[in-house]
């Protein structure tokens, strides 16, 4: 046998052995790091909402995509997909000194926290930045909608998620 077809034979077995291994690798557990999340149908925020998770659950991770990770709920029969900005492989501990922590941190504040963003600094850039309007990016922040009316505005305006616009 020439040795170049036994070399992409070896490397062929080696790349089926790697991606066995992958599919049978055991799930990794994660951590919720935000306040509060969902659990939702599709990898989208247009996907159904299955179920809502906290910070400080623990959920199994089961595959990833596009920033999108695919997860199940221990001693729950919910499997769905989760955004990546939501979980966090490190552990999140919930007790110190046998109390609770307290959790009021909301998603906004976790999230600019995990960024080195806080308080402190959000109070320095106003101070020296005082001709910014920050009312505007308030209300714009306030405003809420209800899935179904986006995704019913959606298909009305013909728009499908990774679906490329042609211009």
């Amino acid at each position: 046998m020439p040795r170049s077809l036994v070399t992409a034979v070896l490397a062929a077995l080696l790349i089926l052995g790697m991606e066995v291994t992958a599919l049978c690798a055991p799930p990794q557990t994660m951590n919720v790091q935000v306040k509060q999340s969902q659990i939702r149908s599709a990898p989208s925020f247009l996907g159904k909402v299955l179920m809502d998770v906290a910070y400080g659950d623990r959920v199994e991770a089961l595959e990833e995509r596009s920033g999108w990770v695919r997860i199940s709920v221990p001693g729950k029969n919910v499997s769905g997909w989760i955004h990546g900005s939501a979980v966090t492989s490190k552990r999140i501990l919930l007790k110190v000194g046998g109390k609770d922590m307290p959790t009021g941190a909301s998603t906004g504040e976790m999230s600019l926290a995990s960024k080195g963003f806080n308080s402190d600094v959000e109070a320095e850039f106003r101070k020296s930045h005082r001709s910014l309007d920050y009312k505007t990016i308030d209300q714009m922040e306030a405003v809420t909608f209800d899935p179904q009316q986006l995704i019913a505005f959606l298909r009305e305006g013909d728009v499908v998620p990774g679906k490329e616009v042609a211009r």
